[in-house]
């Protein structure tokens, strides 16, 4: 009886890999169920459209990752320049942290802001500031694991897993 030497080793297809089947990573999958878990809290507590949450919070991200005004750290910039850095920072690293209330939340990013915000999801600017003010301390955590911002990619990469997230690309940027 000849043993083959090889029989242990595992047959790789060659096939191209766009030929195989997409099977979502194990980090993939958790942060699309995430986002989904996130919207529909947030939707079922202020009794919104989980539409209209999922809008706000891609707005949200937009504003949060937009390169032109510093990305993530001048999102930051925004709260530590009317004093509320450490609301914001105590969200960091997936801490609980303490919460912010809407008057805050205003003074940090304007009215004009937090309108254009609102929009997308066709939401009054003062249901979409409380509905901010539960979905922040929650996406920070996300987006600081070690402490600080995750870059805008990485965010964006976090985002685009979300199955809605295709259409996230083409928002303007409040």
């Amino acid at each position: 009886m000849v043993l083959d030497p090889h029989a242990h080793l595992q047959l790789i297809p060659l096939e191209p890999t766009s030929a195989r089947p997409h099977r979502r990573r194990r980090g993939e999958a958790e942060g699309a169920r995430m986002f989904d878990q996130l919207v529909n809290d947030a939707a079922s507590l202020f009794n919104v459209p989980a539409a209209s949450v999922s809008a706000l919070t891609r707005a949200l991200l937009a504003l949060m990752t937009n390169e032109q005004t510093g990305g993530p750290d001048g999102f930051l910039d925004r709260f530590r320049r009317v004093g509320l850095s450490d609301v914001i920072t105590s969200w960091f690293s997936g801490h609980e942290g303490r919460p912010i209330l809407p008057s805050y939340l205003e003074s940090a990013l304007g009215s004009s802001t937090l309108e254009r915000l609102a929009e997308p999801g066709g939401l009054p600017r003062e249901t979409a500031t409380w509905v901010i003010t539960f979905l922040l301390p929650k996406l920070i955590r996300q987006f600081t694991p070690n402490g600080g911002f995750l870059p805008s990619a990485a965010i964006l990469a976090q985002a685009y897993r979300h199955p809605s997230a295709s259409t996230w690309r083409s928002l303007p940027v409040p």
